[in-house]
């Protein structure tokens, strides 16, 4: 009997999967319970296959009634809801600014256990421009030989070699456009780039990472004024500038729960009424912080009196959309 009980589990265990994966409906499983049961109870007439047989067919009734949508939502649904209620924590105009942000692809079936392949199939895979084919091949090649994974480890240090190449190649403005000197590359491309890299030296494609992944670029060109344009994009583009992004707090790095707060307002500056933005902030580990010449400061910016006309809690649209990048 040890081989048909074997085999019973493997065929619940498999089964279950199968239904689970495919989301079917409850009747569904309440049939595969009870096929389950029917059959451990005409395999033997042991005390404990009667007793196993009738935890199947217990799960079969529970299935069935619960694929009564009414008295699903009566005896289940509501309830846990009702209860839900009362643990529901506010969500802040900041924290639904960032659950909406960007865009969800591929992976999100995963999450749902059905894996949608077709979509991953469908996805473009645009081919190199000769510019990026150059730049693959040119200074990121020459890059990779340049970097030493196993000194970087045991220095904690990117040695200054590597700054001042990647200055002089421009890494920091792989997308900034064109006409702010930039070379506009595709997302697609800089992935690529950096997976090269990646696989010489993680922490050398976080550094050339970093300083465009969070997009202060991007940042600048969709709500600063032409002369922060004029003035930081060519600055980015040329690695004149290093950028630091100050995002983790006391509380950790949860953008959505953030702590720090700015409020506008206005305050004396250089001798004049000046509205501003004044801060209470608590930043730590702040990644090229020693190297920094350009901060990104992250907080909750609040607007109690009004003066920008966007409300209290101000939530700004997010400058990029990747969907289809």
């Amino acid at each position: 009997m040890i081989l048909a009980d074997f085999i019973f589990l493997a065929l619940c265990i498999v089964g279950s999967l199968i239904l689970a994966t495919q989301r079917t409906f409850l009747w569904v499983w309440a049939f595969f319970f009870g096929s389950l049961g029917i059959l451990w109870q005409v395999t033997a007439g042991t005390t404990t296959h009667s007793i196993v047989a009738t935890l199947f067919f217990v799960l079969m009734a529970g299935s069935l009634l619960f694929s009564f949508a009414p008295i699903r939502q009566r005896l289940f649904s509501a309830p846990i809801f009702r209860r839900a209620r009362h643990y529901k924590a506010h969500i802040s105009n900041l924290e639904k600014q960032a659950l909406a942000a960007g865009s969800a692809g591929f992976e999100t079936g995963f999450f749902e256990g059905k894996p949608r392949w077709d979509q991953l199939r469908s996805y473009e895979i645009k081919p190199f421009t000769p510019n990026e084919q150059k730049f693959l091949n040119g200074p990121i090649k020459k890059f990779c030989e340049l970097t030493h994974d196993w000194k970087i480890r045991q220095s904690r240090v990117i040695p200054d070699s590597l700054w001042e190449y990647a200055k002089q190649e421009g890494f920091s403005g792989l997308r900034v456009h064109k006409e702010w000197g930039g070379k506009q590359y595709s997302f697609q491309a800089q992935s690529i780039m950096l997976s090269k890299v990646a696989t010489r030296a993680v922490d050398s494609a976080i550094f050339i990472e970093l300083p465009t992944s969070l997009y202060p670029d991007e940042i600048i060109n969709e709500y600063g004024t032409d002369e922060q344009k004029k003035y930081y994009l060519p600055r980015l583009a040329k690695g004149e500038e290093v950028v630091s992004f100050a995002v983790t707090g006391a509380q950790g790095s949860d953008v959505g729960g953030m702590t720090d707060e700015g409020v506008v307002t206005y305050g004396e500056h250089e001798g004049q009424q000046t509205l501003g933005v004044r801060i209470n902030c608590n930043k730590r580990y702040i990644t090229f912080a020693p190297k920094a010449s350009l901060f990104v400061l992250a907080f909750s910016l609040k607007d109690p009196e009004g003066h920008l006309g966007l409300g209290a809690n101000l939530a700004l649209p997010s400058p990029v959309d990747t969907s289809n990048s």
